[in-house]
């Protein structure tokens, strides 16, 4: 099921722009990385913000597919996890 732009509520239009963003700037970061652009550091940039991408997705689901979003919830809630045991062990 399509939903139109026109029909989408203020408030899924900005999950929608922010999970665009997101993923841009997962991908940007993950390239410099894979090149050897940047240091080691992107790691703490790229975590957080692939667990923001899963909460975003937990917004979209809601409605739709409770399910869906309960797993991308705990999907989010383990990157967080991960995030915060690379950030404070490195």
């Amino acid at each position: 099921m399509k939903n139109s732009w026109k029909s989408m509520s203020l408030f899924e239009k900005i999950v929608w722009a922010a999970g665009i963003a997101a993923s841009v700037a997962v991908i940007v970061l993950s390239l410099l990385k894979l090149f050897d652009v940047t240091d080691a550091g992107i790691t703490n940039w790229a975590l957080p913000l692939m667990g923001i991408l899963m909460l975003l997705q937990c917004a979209r689901e809601w409605k739709r597919s409770k399910s869906t979003a309960i797993f991308s919830l705990c999907a989010a809630v383990f990157i967080f996890v991960c995030s915060a045991v690379v950030f404070f062990l490195k």
